[in-house]
């Protein structure tokens, strides 16, 4: 089995264990936000925009059926399918009018999959996808409303990519940016070197609970990822497969 670390998990671990297994093991139990749904599509258009050379017209239809298609059988007992939280075709004006014009366009890798020896005697990987690579660095588009707070700015996620491109290519990119695409405003990440330090030792923590969690689960299943409830539950997408589960479990005991 390999053992995975990505931004991603690596936020749900620490929050979370269970969360962590969840996404690992029933990844089909999520129920994902209209957020959630909203960013893949965003994410995936502009992808169809940069590989394919459809227009941005034809991606907004894309978007709409790709929507109704995605929440049709997740709200089919409601009656109705939700609106999207935002315009696809303002979204995507923002992203060709203000964003695109201020890339470089040389050497440019989209949507480019990452899997890096972390620890190869255990398999553990790192893993990850970044958004967009080239001589101007590394671009993570964000699909929500608000400008990114200070803290937005400093996410684990943008570390994690300056590790990972300095892995892949033997050097730190020439930046890390932050895409807003509501606004189409592009924001530079201050790299700070406290926070690089920080990323070092959290990777090699993770990966050894990580992996030991996976060791006593298998030793004895339901000891490796304990629960850890509370606020963080509001906005899990496994709420569902949580719930039930802890409530069979507690069934269980009483009898």
């Amino acid at each position: 089995m390999d053992y995975h670390i990505s931004a991603s998990n690596l936020k749900d671990f620490w929050s979370c264990n269970k969360r962590y297994q969840y996404r690992i093991t029933s990844a089909r139990a999520s129920k994902p936000t209209i957020y959630m749904t909203y960013g893949k599509i965003v994410h995936e258009g502009i992808e169809i925009f940069e590989t394919e050379g459809k227009s941005m017209e034809q991606i907004t239809e894309w978007s709409l059926e790709e929507w109704n298609s995605d929440n049709a059988a997740r709200d089919s007992f409601l009656g109705k399918i939700p609106k999207p939280p935002r315009s696809f075709k303002n979204m995507y004006r923002s992203y060709e009018e203000k964003i695109y014009p201020n890339l470089t366009h040389k050497g440019a890798i989209i949507e480019k999959l990452f899997k890096i020896p972390f620890d190869e005697s255990r398999n553990i990987y790192v893993v990850g996808k970044m958004d967009r690579i080239e001589d101007l660095g590394v671009f993570d588009w964000k699909s929500g409303a608000k400008p990114p707070s200070a803290h937005d700015l400093q996410d684990v996620q943008f570390y994690l990519y300056r590790w990972a491109h300095n892995k892949l290519y033997g050097q730190h990119p020439e930046g890390i940016h932050y895409g807003h695409l509501a606004s189409g405003k592009l924001y530079n990440i201050e790299v700070k070197p406290t926070l690089v330090d920080d990323l070092e030792v959290l990777l090699d923590k993770t990966a050894e609970v990580m992996y030991n969690g996976w060791q006593d689960e298998e030793a004895r299943p339901g000891t490796g990822f304990p629960r850890i409830k509370g606020y963080q539950c509001n906005r899990c997408p496994f709420q569902g497969i949580c719930d039930r589960e802890l409530y069979e479990s507690d069934s269980r005991r009483i009898r």
